[in-house]
């Protein structure tokens, strides 16, 4: 009984090591896990910001992807995937009436081309597309980014982001329309997004990303 005993104590105990590694590695302490579950299983972001209708800008851009991932979650559960756009002044959340748990459209607002760049019109004022960032949140579909899908303007020079429960990814094309991706860090790591790192970035953009900078 007693040998029995120590072997369970055993098993537990190199269980709670594994775990304990297993959250180093993705940025994150068991503690932290656990009193972000609870306040997710209690929230419905996605409605507390009507959806994102009309769309939802952030300057504060960290604020913004924070949201952007919490919203893809409906009290604790996967609801459905969210995308925004990096524009030179922050970030803007797109209306997700249409995504699915495993799918984001990118069509809520007019894309157009001018001078060779994407532009997106948002009442009637035209901004610039800097990047495309969406999220993974189902447990059960491929973390990475999905071939053609994930890759969307990449002939732009323009890279989608993708955010899943333990990674953030960065999809590019090269010249000849290749398809490759990097994994950046933990979900969270927002300062390895290219675009938030360049010192000589327009001063707008700066100021939109000052919170992001400070972190």
């Amino acid at each position: 009984m007693k040998i029995s005993t120590v072997k369970t104590a055993r098993r537990h105990i190199a269980l709670a090591s594994c775990i304990v590694i297993f959250m180093s590695l993705i940025g994150c302490s068991p503690g932290e896990l656990t009193t972000r579950s609870v306040a997710e299983r209690k929230q419905f972001v996605s409605e507390e910001y009507n959806h994102f209708e009309g769309g939802v800008f952030f300057s504060d851009v960290a604020a913004g992807l924070d949201v952007l991932w919490s919203a893809s979650f409906r009290y604790g559960h996967t609801f459905k995937e969210n995308a925004g756009f990096f524009v030179p002044e922050g970030l803007v959340i797109l209306p997700n009436k249409n995504n699915t748990f495993d799918r984001a459209s990118l069509s809520a607002f007019g894309l157009k081309l001018i001078d060779g760049k994407l532009f997106i019109t948002v009442h009637d004022q035209n901004f610039q597309v800097l990047a495309i960032i969406h999220t993974h949140p189902d447990a059960f579909s491929q973390p990475m980014p999905a071939p053609r899908n994930d890759y969307q303007f990449g002939y732009l020079g323009i890279h989608n982001y993708v955010m899943s429960r333990y990674d953030l990814f960065d999809a590019y094309t090269d010249p000849r329309g290749g398809e490759f991706y990097d994994r950046l860090g933990g979900r969270t790591a927002y300062l390895k997004i290219p675009l938030l790192r360049v010192k000589d970035m327009d001063k707008s953009v700066a100021s939109a990303l000052w919170v992001v900078s400070e972190k």
